[in-house]
C-alpha cells in the first residue's frame, strides 16, 4: 500500500510540473518557431533595419592630414566683366562711314576674347570684323558686337539720310538776307515732273509771289514759289554786281524772266496751239502724230516744270525760241548763268547731253530750283534731275511727286 500511494504521489507531482512548464512557454510562443516553420514568415515578421542598424565607417586612425595643405578656391568671375561701345547712337550720310570703338573685359582671364560684328540691316549699313561701319542707303539698323560666348553683347543705332553739307560760296554782293532761300536744309524741292511723272490739273502751288525781275515790256509779272523767287532775286542781284545785267545790242534786251509759273489749263493750251500749228502746215498728218511733234519742244498738260512753280525762263534775247538755246548759252550772261545758278539753288534743268536722258531738247534759259545742297550735288554728279533722284532712289531716298 505504502508503494501505491508513493507512486501515485510520484504522478500527480510529475503531471503538475508538466502544467505549469506548458503555460510558461504557451506565453512565448508567438516569437518562437521550429526549424521546420516555412522560412518566409521569419522574413515576413522581422521589423526593417533602420540607420542605426547601418555599421559605422570609422576614419584610418593611423592617416594623419597634413596641415599645410590648403585646398584652391574655385575661380572668381571678374566683377567689372563686360562689353560697351564708345557710342549708343550714328548718324552718317549716304556715301559715309565710321568706326565704332569696343571694350570688352572677360569674366575670366582664359575666356576667348574674339569679338564679333554684325548688322540687322545690311542693305542700311555694313560693318566689318574691325568694327567699320559703312552706309548703304537711307535708314535705320543696329550695329552689334558680341563676345565668343555670346555672354556679352552692345549696340550702336546707325541712322544713313541725307545730311545737309554747307556749301558756303563767296559773291560780291550782300547777299546775307537770302541765304534762307538760296540754301535751305530740305529736299522739299527735289521731285521730278516729266512725261513719266505727271502733276494733276488740280495742282497749284499755295505761296506763288511775283517775280521782280520780270521782264519790263508789258507783259503780266511773273509768278514763282515764295523761296525761288528770293533766291532768283539773289541771283539777279550778284549777276548786276558782276556785269551781267548788260544790254544785248542785237536784240536790245537785257537779262530778265520772260516765263515762269503756268498752270495746267496754261500749259494745254500752249501745247494745243503748237499741235494745231503744225497741223495746218502739214495737212496730211494725223494729230495723234502733229501731238508727238509738238512734244518735243512743248511739255504735254501735266508733264511741264512751270506748273511747279520753282522753274523759269530768263534770257537777253526777244523770245526762247529753240533755234535760239547755243546763241544764248554762249554769250555771256548764258554762260553766267549756266557756270553760277546752282550756288543759288538753280541747276540749268535742260543741257545739251543730257537730251536722251530728259527727252527735252537744249533749253539755254530753262532754270528749275531746288536748293543750294542738291543743286552743288548735281553739279559735282554732273547730273540731271532725272539722274539725280535716281541715284538717291537706288540708295533707299524716295522723292515722291506733287500730287
Amino acid at each position: 500500500m505504502l508503494v501505491t500511494l508513493l507512486k501515485k504521489c510520484i504522478l500527480v507531482f510529475f503531471l503538475t510540473s508538466l502544467s505549469i512548464l506548458m503555460l510558461a512557454c504557451s506565453g512565448k510562443k508567438s516569437n518562437m518557431f521550429t526549424p521546420m516553420d516555412n522560412p518566409s514568415s521569419v522574413e515576413q515578421n522581422q521589423p526593417p533595419l533602420d540607420d542605426s542598424d547601418t555599421p559605422a565607417i570609422t576614419p584610418d586612425p593611423t592617416v594623419i592630414p597634413d596641415p599645410t595643405v590648403i585646398p584652391d578656391d574655385p575661380p572668381k568671375p571678374d566683377p567689372n566683366a563686360g562689353l560697351t561701345l564708345d557710342r549708343e547712337e550714328l548718324i552718317l550720310n549716304l556715301d559715309g562711314s565710321s568706326k565704332l570703338t569696343a571694350t570688352y573685359i572677360p569674366a575670366f582671364e582664359e575666356d576667348d576674347k574674339t569679338l564679333s560684328w554684325t548688322s540687322e540691316n545690311e542693305e542700311v549699313a555694313l560693318v566689318d570684323k574691325d568694327g567699320n561701319v559703312k552706309a548703304v542707303s537711307v535708314g535705320n539698323t543696329q550695329i552689334i558686337c558680341s563676345s565668343a560666348d555670346g555672354a556679352f553683347k552692345a549696340s550702336c543705332e546707325v541712322t544713313v539720310k541725307l545730311q545737309w553739307k554747307e556749301y558756303t560760296y563767296s559773291f560780291t554782293a550782300d547777299l546775307t538776307e537770302y541765304e534762307w532761300a538760296m540754301n535751305p536744309h530740305s529736299d522739299a524741292y527735289v521731285f521730278l515732273v516729266n512725261k513719266d511723272n505727271a502733276l494733276g490739273e488740280s495742282y497749284a502751288p499755295d505761296d506763288l509771289v511775283g517775280v521782280r525781275d520780270t521782264r519790263k515790256d508789258g507783259r503780266a509779272t511773273q509768278q514763282l514759289r515764295n523761296i525761288a523767287e528770293a533766291a532768283l532775286h539773289a541771283l539777279f542781284l550778284e549777276a548786276e554786281a558782276n556785269g551781267m545785267l548788260y544790254v544785248n545790242e542785237k536784240y536790245d534786251r537785257v537779262l530778265s524772266v520772260t516765263s515762269a509759273y503756268r498752270t495746267y489749263t496754261q500749259q494745254a493750251t500752249n501745247f494745243n496751239n503748237k499741235v494745231n500749228s503744225i497741223l495746218s502746215a502739214n495737212p496730211s498728218y494725223s494729230r495723234a502724230q502733229a501731238e508727238a511733234i509738238a512734244a518735243e519742244t512743248i511739255n504735254r498738260p501735266g508733264t511741264s516744270e512751270h506748273q511747279t512753280g520753282l522753274c523759269l525762263d530768263m534770257h537777253n534775247m526777244l523770245s526762247a525760241e529753240r533755234e535760239l538755246a547755243t546763241e544764248f548759252g554762249e554769250n555771256p550772261a548764258g554762260k553766267w548763268l549756266s557756270e553760277n545758278c546752282y550756288k543759288f539753288g538753280y541747276i540749268l534743268r535742260y543741257e545739251p547731253d543730257k537730251t536722251p536722258i530728259t527727252g527735252i531738247a537744249y533749253e539755254s534759259w530753262h532754270f528749275r530750283y531746288v536748293g543750294r545742297y542738291h543743286a552743288t550735288r548735281m553739279h559735282e554728279l554732273d547730273m540731271c534731275l532725272e539722274e539725280y533722284t535716281e541715284y538717291l532712289n537706288e540708295m533707299g531716298y524716295e522723292f515722291n511727286l506733287a500730287e
